[in-house]
């Protein structure tokens, strides 16, 4: 007897839509503009802490 069940298809995996992507923006050291999945842009400044040596982020604001 043959087997009539036939698997559902999955689509293709879209990891790369699944995460935040960040680009520096030229002429300007530390700053740059995240990308979410959503399609929200914001800047971050990434600095390092002068007192601990950690290294930091400071969202800035939306990128309207």
């Amino acid at each position: 007897m043959k087997s009539t069940f036939s698997p559902i298809p999955l689509p293709p995996p879209r990891a790369a839509a699944r995460r935040q992507t960040e680009r520096p923006i030229a002429g300007i050291t530390g700053l740059f503009l995240a990308t979410y999945p959503s399609g929200r842009r914001t800047y971050i400044f990434r600095y390092r802490d002068p007192l601990t040596g950690r290294k930091r982020s400071l969202t800035l604001g939306r990128a309207d």
